[in-house]
Order: structure tokens, then C-alpha cells, then sequence
């Protein structure tokens, strides 16, 4: 596994970043394979697949969050591209999490401020229902510090994302239908606000939608208020 920063002018990687000797890829293999292999028989098909990195994100710092689906954890890349900085949730985290709040088959994870890092949590291992939620990463310590469901609960077994919007409010979104990866659906669209409550919701059609953005316009047009 590699990420490479390029240069879209000339199309010359610029930086390389390879985070794992040999040796730890065999271990996180090994990991991977035992911890999911039910989810993976079941819900992904036999795959030869150990990682599943699913997002890359730049922080405050420039640092460089990366989302390991299968490993249910975010990683955060330091600014030189040198080094890990930290690991947030799974195995070996340097920000562990309690049972009661552990996030797994995680989209989007974005560190929306210093140390504030919200996301999509799937909970391919809790079932039942997906969130939204925001963590506090301080002192070697991890706590939830906003989280958000859906009413009725939307269980989303893969994809969905949460954005956190200028305004304050959250815009997340199921991606799966009912019966596809074990997920209850519909798909759907929420954006809600600092205190929970739905600013508007859009239930849609589509078979899977990986994620949801927000748009200032489609079509160029502007927006009276």
C-alpha cells in the first residue's frame, strides 16, 4: 500500500508515502483475515483483500488521515509524510476507544479541528444502526463528543458518509438498501444541525450512493434567497 501526492500540472509523483516494512504487513494480514472474516464471507464475497482503505483526508495541520476499512481504524500521516503520527480506534491504537463507543467499517473521517475527528461509522461489527459521530482525540484519550442516528434507525452495511458544513450542521448519508450487505435502508440523505434536529431529508432511488456533497449550484444557476 502506498499514497502519492502528484503533481496534476505534470503528472510527476511529488511524495511517496509506504507505511509498512514487510513484516507488519504480514502481521496486519493476519489480523485482517481473522478479525473479518466473517463479514467478509458474508457481506464482501471471498476477497483477497487485507486493507480496504477507503478515504484520505487533509487535516489542520496538513497532517493526512487515512481510513482502513478492515481494520476499523483512522491513521493520521504527519505533514513531512514521514511517519505515523497516530492510530485512532482498532488494533494497536495510540488513541484506543471503549467497547461502548468503538467505531467499525468507518467513511469519511475527517479531522474537522485540532484533535476533532468526524466520521461515518458504519458499525459493521455493533449492527443495528450507523451514525454519525464526532470524536475528541487528547492526552491519549478518545471520547465521543456528538453523535447523531437516524429515526428510524438506518443501519448502512457499507458506504454512507458525514460532512461536517460552514454552517455548523452535518450533512450524512445511508448509502445501502434494504437487504444489500445486511443494511435495513432506504438510502438516504440527512443534514441536521448542532443539536440534532433535521434541517431537510431526501430518501432517493438510487441503488448504492457511496456519499453524499454539498453543491452551491448543478448548473451554474444562482440561488435567490
Amino acid at each position: 500500500m502506498a499514497i502519492e501526492s502528484i503533481n496534476p500540472a505534470t503528472g510527476e509523483t511529488v511524495e511517496t508515502f509506504q507505511p509498512h516494512d514487510g513484516a507488519e504487513v504480514q502481521r496486519r494480514i493476519e489480523e485482517a483475515f481473522q478479525a473479518y472474516r466473517s463479514l467478509r464471507d458474508t457481506s464482501y464475497g471471498q476477497r483477497a483483500e487485507w486493507m480496504h482503505a477507503n478515504a484520505l483526508a487533509i487535516g489542520p495541520r496538513n497532517n493526512v488521515l487515512l481510513s482502513v476499512h478492515f481494520w476499523n481504524q483512522v491513521i493520521s500521516i504527519t505533514p513531512d509524510w514521514r511517519t505515523l503520527e497516530w492510530r485512532f480506534g482498532g488494533a494497536n491504537a495510540t488513541y484506543p476507544l471503549p467497547a461502548a463507543d468503538a467505531f467499525s467499517g468507518q467513511h469519511t473521517p475527517r479531522e474537522i479541528t485540532p484533535g476533532h475527528v468526524l466520521m461515518f461509522d458504519n458499525g459493521v461489527n455493533r449492527g443495528g444502526y450507523s451514525r454519525a459521530v464526532e470524536f475528541s482525540l487528547e492526552g491519549g484519550t478518545a471520547r465521543t463528543v456528538w453523535e447523531w442516528r437516524s429515526q428510524p434507525l438506518n443501519f448502512a452495511g457499507a458506504v454512507g458518509s458525514a460532512r461536517r458544513l460552514p454552517n455548523g450542521n452535518t450533512m450524512i448519508a445511508f448509502g445501502m438498501p434494504a437487504g444489500v450487505a445486511n443494511s435495513t435502508g432506504p438510502t438516504e440523505v440527512y443534514e441536521v444541525d448542532a443539536a440534532g434536529t433535521p434541517v431537510w431529508h431526501l430518501v432517493t432511488r438510487t441503488q448504492t450512493m457511496y456519499r453524499a456533497e454539498p453543491l452551491t449550484s448543478v448548473g451554474a444557476e444562482t440561488v435567490v434567497p
